[in-house]
Parts: C-alpha cells; sequence; structure tokens
C-alpha cells in the first residue's frame, strides 16, 4: 500500500513494479548508500529509513507478493447508474452530480473523453457509473 506521502515502495526504490529482484537490489544498494545517515550526515534519516522498509518488503518473492497484493485495486462497488444529462456542467470543464451525503460526484471533461465511467464521491465511499447516449 502507498505510504503517507502516497509513494510505493517501487517509487521509493526508483523500480518499476514488474522490476527485477537484480534491479530492486542495486537500486536498494545505491539509495542506502545515499540515503544512509551515517555517510550523508545532512541527509534525513527517514529516508533511510523508507528504503530500508522498502527494500525489506521487495527482497523476498513471498513478502513482495503479499505487498503487491495490497496495491491491487479494490473492488468497487456501484451505488447507481446515473445518465450523463444528470450531470451538471460547470465552467471549469467539469461534470457534477450532487450525492446523498451532501458530497459531489465530480467527473472532468477529459477524463469522460478517455472512457472513465465509475465516478467517486467526494464525500463518501459511494460510487456511481456514468450512463451515456447511446452512439448514433
Amino acid at each position: 500500500m502507498p505510504n503517507v506521502a502516497g509513494r510505493t515502495h517501487y517509487d521509493v526504490l526508483e523500480a518499476a513494479p514488474d522490476a527485477d529482484a537484480r534491479t530492486l537490489r542495486q537500486n536498494y544498494k545505491r539509495l542506502s548508500l545515499a540515503t544512509h545517515p551515517d555517510k550523508n550526515p545532512g541527509v534525513d534519516p527517514a529516508a533511510f529509513d523508507e528504503v530500508r522498509a522498502a527494500w525489506e518488503a521487495l527482497s523476498d518473492e513471498k513478502s513482495r507478493d503479499a505487498y503487491d497484493a495490497t496495491l491491487a485495486p479494490a473492488a468497487v462497488v456501484v451505488w447507481a447508474d446515473v445518465a450523463l444529462g444528470d450531470f451538471d456542467r460547470t465552467g471549469d470543464g467539469a461534470l457534477t452530480y450532487g450525492c446523498r451525503c451532501g458530497g459531489a460526484y465530480e467527473l472532468w471533461e477529459d477524463e469522460l473523453a478517455e472512457g472513465v465511467d465509475v465516478v467517486p464521491c467526494d464525500g463518501c465511499s459511494l460510487y456511481v457509473r456514468v450512463r451515456r447516449p447511446p452512439c448514433r
């Protein structure tokens, strides 16, 4: 799961999620030297701790598989289908639809063009599916 700063252990080790063990090990060694407080007194010790924690999670296959499972997106339960025409258009390119919690579902024009059709509420855990008009 991503850390407080929103970075995954792969981000910390500057590696892709499909990186091989050798690449992870090389990046860990390089970054642990660069962030070690004894080697670099001006570096924040928390940076070294973050690198070490990332390596511990990704250094062996079993712990890496367990960590990767936490990154898999959770299944989303759609609360309702909402017609695209029911969304209100704002002047800044957003489409909004009010949620029963008082929050809003917000969809941007570029997301719409990219095919996004499931939108989260900004105030609760509900999602809606945007129904588009049929193509003619």
